[in-house]
């Protein structure tokens, strides 16, 4: 009965509008009427592991105010920073700040690619990296980074709205082009992002069945409306977490260990931020069970269209 309850209450709700809110209601009708809760299993640490910390933030398109979210974390101090809908003219002021303590930065080089909206900071190396954006797969920014126990590879991906806001194949649309992808990437492998899906949904599911991912987030702590409306002002209330569903996800594999995963404010967006921990195995150590690459070995994938490789970076001081 909570449901059908739960779902007249939010249509009756006149400061919700279908664009930002009309889908709280299908995907808190969705939780509770039956979403897993439980925890998955226990992944232990490998002997030797270095441990990287990763911010992960959508931080909203329209967002006015950034200073929150650059204080934020200086404070958490995270090795990664990841960025969904992050506008250059809103980053632009800060990048010199962020990248005092953070000198690696991945993002689009010209206006065409920067529709992607990625943005990836980081204390180590990037290698180099791709930014990706058409319409039947997701935005991506592909990157390999290299940490203190060899490289990983990280790719940032935000995927298009489900049903009704796009037809009802749009998403596996997007998630068959992010495994054609995905399927050319030996080695260490973190994918997060903003999914628009749950991690029981088709798409978390076969990430986790089909592609041998783990996941690295909490099932119950939810992500997504982080504020009641986002029509108006920057500070509305935010949304009691067990009225929000997890949205924003973040899958391993590859002999990475994903754990800790926590969700914090909002930040004026109409998303909470999360933070988690990779762990990072001595080469040595790592047992890879996917690709058909050599052990140990991490590549990127092919770029065709509208993607770019720009050249290694020196590191900036």
């Amino acid at each position: 009965m909570a449901a059908p309850v739960l779902l007249v209450a939010f249509m009756l709700w006149p400061r919700i509008s279908l664009k930002h809110g009309g889908f709280i209601p299908l995907a808190l009708a969705g939780l509770i009427s039956g979403a897993p809760i439980l925890h998955d299993p226990v992944i232990p640490v490998p002997d030797g592991a270095v441990k990287l910390k990763v911010y992960q933030h959508n931080i909203y398109v329209e967002n006015i105010v950034f200073e929150r979210i650059v204080n934020k974390v200086e404070r958490e101090d995270p090795d990664i920073i990841a960025l969904v809908e992050a506008r250059d003219d809103t980053l632009a002021p800060w990048e010199a700040r962020l990248q005092e303590r953070w000198p690696y930065m991945a993002k689009a080089q010209t206006r065409r690619y920067s529709w992607a909206r990625l943005r990836l900071f980081s204390k180590y190396p990037i290698k180099d990296y791709q930014v990706r954006k058409r319409d039947y797969e997701p935005a991506t920014l592909h990157a390999r980074v290299e940490t203190p126990n060899g490289e990983i590879t990280v790719v940032v991906a935000h995927f298009t709205r489900p049903w009704p806001f796009k037809e009802p194949e749009a998403q596996m649309r997007h998630y068959r082009a992010l495994r054609t992808m995905l399927d050319g990437i030996d080695g260490p492998l973190v994918v997060l992002g903003d999914f628009n899906s749950v991690p029981w949904g088709r798409i978390g599911r076969r990430m986790q069945d089909d592609l041998g991912f783990h996941l690295a987030n909490e099932r119950w702590a939810g992500t997504w409306p982080g504020r009641v409306n986002i029509d108006d002002m920057m500070d509305t209330p935010g949304l009691a977490r067990f009225l929000t569903i997890p949205i924003d996800l973040a899958f391993c594999r590859g002999g990475l260990v994903c754990n800790n995963h926590s969700v914090g404010e909002n930040l004026g967006s109409d998303h909470r931020l999360t933070q988690f921990d990779i762990w990072v195995p001595e080469p040595g150590a790592l047992t890879l069970d996917d690709g058909d690459g050599e052990e140990g070995a991490s590549s990127l994938a092919p770029c065709r269209g509208a993607c770019e490789t720009p050249p290694k970076r020196p590191r900036v001081n």
